[in-house]
């Protein structure tokens, strides 16, 4: 009987052990983790599977394909985009690349298609001094610019890709 006893005992123990050490795992694995997959288009540009993720460390965008939705061939001497989001009420560029050429024939470069490489920004804080989450953002845009060749004019669009108020639009856990 006393035997019965130990053992009952010591299983009990090691149950207990079992399960307090198993919650103490379960307060650290708290840390959630934002992911939205983009898409939008202007008059003359299509974007596609832009993403944006928010960690309690960093925010990143990027990643996606930039089209021109009529043409097969364009050269320009100048190409760029911006990624804004505002945040907090605060317009904040999150993501922007842009480039010039134009080689001895006066010639530029093709921006029909355009592969976006993704871009890491350092954690953003909210009012309250935490990293910011989907409730922060309000709004996700880019604005394209590129110059005309033909017409020797720089031309601007935005592509409209996130609206809080936008139920289509929400971000995965």
């Amino acid at each position: 009987m006393l035997k019965n006893k130990k053992v009952f005992f010591l299983l009990l123990f090691l149950t207990l052990i079992f399960l307090l050490s198993g919650c103490n795992d379960n307060a650290k694995q708290n840390v959630v983790n934002h992911y939205l997959l983009l898409q939008g288009e202007s008059e003359t540009w299509s974007l596609t599977g832009y993403e944006v993720m928010l960690t309690p460390e960093k925010f990143k965008a990027g990643n996606g394909v930039l089209k021109m939705r009529y043409e097969e061939n364009y050269l320009s001497e100048y190409f760029q985009f911006d990624t804004h989001a505002i945040i907090n009420g605060e317009d904040v560029t999150v993501h922007s690349i842009s480039a010039e050429y134009l080689n001895s024939e006066n010639v530029g470069m093709d921006i029909t298609e355009q592969h976006i490489m993704g871009m890491e920004m350092e954690k953003r804080l909210n009012a309250n001094g935490n990293p910011i989450t989907p409730k922060d953002i309000n709004v996700i845009y880019m604005i394209v610019k590129w110059k005309d060749m033909n017409k020797g004019e720089y031309v601007e669009e935005r592509i409209d890709l996130y609206n809080s108020q936008n139920k289509e639009n929400a971000f995965l856990e």
